[in-house]
C-alpha cells in the first residue's frame, strides 16, 4: 500500500514537471504547475517522515515556502496582468523591464 502511494506522488510530481516544461506560454498555467510539484513533493515528505515515525517540522516548514512561493507568483501575475494586459510568457522581455 505504501508503494502504491508513493508511486503516485511520483506520478504527480512528474506529471507537474512535464506540464511546466512544456506549457511556459501562460504565467498562471506555469504557477500551477510549480503548485502541482509542490503538492507532490509535500506528500511525499509526509509519507517519509509519517512512516519513519520522525518529526513533521521539515513538512511544515516546506509546506509555509510553497504557500508563500504561491502567494508571490499570484502577485506577480495580478501586477503584471494589470501593467501589461495579458498573461502571455512571449509579451515579456526581460531587456524591456
Amino acid at each position: 500500500m505504501v508503494e502504491l502511494m508513493e508511486l503516485g506522488a511520483g506520478v504527480i510530481v512528474i506529471s507537474g514537471l512535464f506540464s511546466f516544461i512544456f506549457n511556459y506560454s501562460h504565467v498562471l498555467g506555469s504557477l500551477l504547475s510549480l503548485e502541482l510539484i509542490g503538492l507532490g513533493i509535500y506528500f511525499l515528505m509526509g509519507l517519509g517522515s509519517g512512516f519513519l515515525g520522525s518529526e513533521m517540522f521539515c513538512v511544515l516548514y516546506f509546506l509555509v515556502m510553497v504557500v508563500s512561493e504561491g502567494v508571490l507568483g499570484i502577485s506577480l501575475l495580478v501586477m503584471m496582468s494589470s501593467t501589461h494586459s495579458s498573461d502571455m510568457m512571449k509579451h515579456y522581455n526581460s531587456l524591456l523591464c
